[in-house]
């Protein structure tokens, strides 16, 4: 697929942030990641999927309004509807993104949330079939839940930067590439 189809498939997607998550047939999903991880889960007999976006991976003892920003939360959410859409659990496969080392110093939450989202799928038996994580540089991720496609495209030191900022104050508020990828 030509970067510009891509870009055009971006414009009409379904938009993800942090805490989100979404279900889809047709429509693609969207979202930009630094630190954070999205898990994109796909069933192809139902012809759709998912994508999540979660900021770390547990909820350090914030309040129930913000758990959709932490991984268990997230993840269930996110097989639990696709459950309900018909999806199998032994059919659903999983690509995974994210976990930048956004800055030097301090905890690297970017390797903290892959280490979750590897455990937790492996603890669901659900099969992990391509992954893009860590680096320092933030991504772009648009995922076609009917054809299972992901496509990743790492963006620029200045764009890292402000969704770093932004997944600083979102956390703060509540308290590699293996497989098929495609960037664009």
């Amino acid at each position: 697929m030509v970067m510009q189809e891509v870009d055009e498939m971006a414009r009409g997607a379904i938009r993800i942030a942090p805490g989100e998550f979404a279900i889809s047939n047709r429509k693609p999903l969207y979202t930009l990641l630094g630190s954070c991880v999205s898990a994109c889960l796909s069933d192809a007999d139902i012809g759709g999927g998912g994508m999540n976006h979660f900021l770390l991976p547990e909820d350090p003892g914030g309040s129930p309004s913000d758990a959709a920003r932490f991984g268990a939360f997230a993840m269930e959410q996110l097989i639990n509807d696709l459950l309900r859409k018909g999806a199998s659990r032994e059919r659903m496969v999983a690509k995974i993104t994210g976990g930048g080392r956004m800055y030097e110093g301090g905890l690297d939450i970017g390797q903290r949330n892959i280490a979750f989202v590897r455990q937790f799928l492996r603890t669901e038996r659900i099969k992990v079939v391509a992954e893009h994580l860590g680096g320092t540089q933030a991504r772009r991720v648009l995922f076609k839940p009917d054809t299972g496609q992901m496509f990743v495209r790492p963006v620029t030191s200045a764009q890292s930067s402000s969704i770093h900022q932004e997944e600083v104050r979102l956390s703060r508020a509540s308290a590699v590439v293996e497989g098929t990828i495609d960037l664009f």
